[in-house]
């Protein structure tokens, strides 16, 4: 089915400086004031039940400050870091590099792809996270599969390989690889700097790395059946906005994921104006657009007997994605 989007002020796709600097410190803040309140609850006397017990909201938390922080690398490539598409690709890398393991050119190879062919036969995310069926399996399995999926991807393109992807990234192979090398080089780097923390302070390794990570995998494997389970075709349909704003709190504005999917070249953090726009205009009146308001149905869609796969046998003609 064919939509026509609202039209959107021509500022709302204009990168800020300040803005992404906001947008950083609120996800390092996300992560580590929760992480540094779960060593004081260890310090206090309560049974160590109760401590486990109740540092697991922080943990989460924790878990969607530093998802914030890998999501700049998504942010980073489709150019709303900076208006320099190469500075912002390489900002994404940096920022994102900060959780060990993030693969930015990677994710990016694979997302241009999944941008063009939503929930069809082309899409590998469709690939990657319909193997998995249970709410478990996604938790604890889904964000590890795709972030091997993701490595793979970057050391192909340092190595100078074409990974036959159909839709191509607006960047020459050599840019690609270019990329690929400095995105490894700050995971080394990243990683090299976690591993002489964990050995001189492993209590302060696990208290503000380890804690994230283990939030991260969990709310990363999560995230696409959120964002796509049970989704259909087409703009405007293919993807789910959560518009709790609990889910704002926590993601930034990412969760406006049909807003993404309709605007992306708009800031994440931006998302939300567009959703008030697209009410005004009654854009999800009477539509089977996936809008969801409730905070908890985030999780039922998560655990959803939908399966995140294609529903055609072939992908559609329509470049929806360039018309963007």
């Amino acid at each position: 089915m064919t939509i026509v989007k609202p039209i959107i002020p021509e500022n709302f796709y204009r990168p800020s400086a300040w803005q992404t600097l906001l947008y950083v410190v609120y996800g390092l803040s996300l992560s580590l004031i929760p992480c540094y309140m779960i060593g004081l609850l260890f310090e206090t006397s309560i049974p160590m039940v109760l401590k486990i017990v109740l540092s697991l909201p922080c943990m989460v938390v924790a878990g969607y400050g530093g998802f914030m922080l890998a999501v700049a690398g998504h942010e980073g490539f489709h150019f709303t870091l900076h208006p320099n598409r190469h500075v912002s690709g390489a900002l994404g890398v940096m920022i994102s590099s900060l959780v060990p393991g993030a693969f930015a050119v990677g994710f990016f190879a694979s997302h241009w792809e999944h941008h063009r062919y939503t929930n069809q036969p082309s899409d590998p995310d469709c690939k990657t996270f319909s193997r998995f069926r249970t709410f478990f399996q996604r938790l604890f399995f889904a964000r590890l599969a795709a972030n091997r999926n993701y490595l793979r991807y970057t050391l192909a393109m340092a190595a100078g390989r074409d990974l036959g992807f159909k839709y191509k990234p607006p960047f020459s192979r050599s840019e690609m690889q270019m990329f690929a090398l400095f995105n490894v080089g700050c995971q080394i780097v990243v990683v090299t700097c976690f591993a002489v923390l964990a050995w001189a302070h492993t209590y302060v390794f696990l208290q503000y790395v380890a804690v994230p990570m283990v939030g991260i995998i969990f709310i990363g494997g999560l995230s696409p059946y959120q964002m796509h389970a049970g989704t259909g075709l087409g703009l405007g349909y293919d993807s789910r906005t959560n518009s709790s704003a609990f889910w704002t709190l926590l993601q930034a504005g990412s969760n406006y994921h049909n807003e993404h999917h309709l605007y992306p070249r708009v800031p994440c953090w931006r998302l939300p104006q567009v959703h008030r726009i697209l009410l005004r205009e009654d854009f999800y009146k009477g539509g089977d657009m996936c809008l969801e308001p409730r905070f908890w149905a985030a999780f039922m869609q998560a655990s959803s007997t939908y399966q995140l796969a294609a529903t055609v046998d072939v992908d559609s003609e329509t470049d929806d994605f360039n018309e963007t």
